[in-house]
């Protein structure tokens, strides 16, 4: 078994796709879907990317990755 991995646009047909399935499972999970608002351009370079992963089965996985301000610890 072999895995394709791809960087693509947060818009991208295939990472929506996931997107929505990751929904419908917080929504059957939790009773609603994640409410935190998320601007596509935050998984878009420089401060972020995107990622598809696929089998031969299909989609599997859609990480994203987006830089965040250093920590402050008191």
């Amino acid at each position: 078994m072999s895995w394709t991995v791809r960087t693509v646009a947060y818009t991208d047909p295939d990472a929506q796709t996931l997107i929505r399935e990751l929904d419908d499972d917080m929504t059957a999970r939790y009773g609603g879907v994640d409410a935190t608002p998320v601007a596509p351009d935050q998984f878009a370079p420089p401060v972020g990317t995107f990622v598809v992963a696929a089998d031969e089965r299909g989609l599997m996985a859609a990480p994203g990755c987006v830089r965040r301000a250093p920590a402050t610890w008191s």
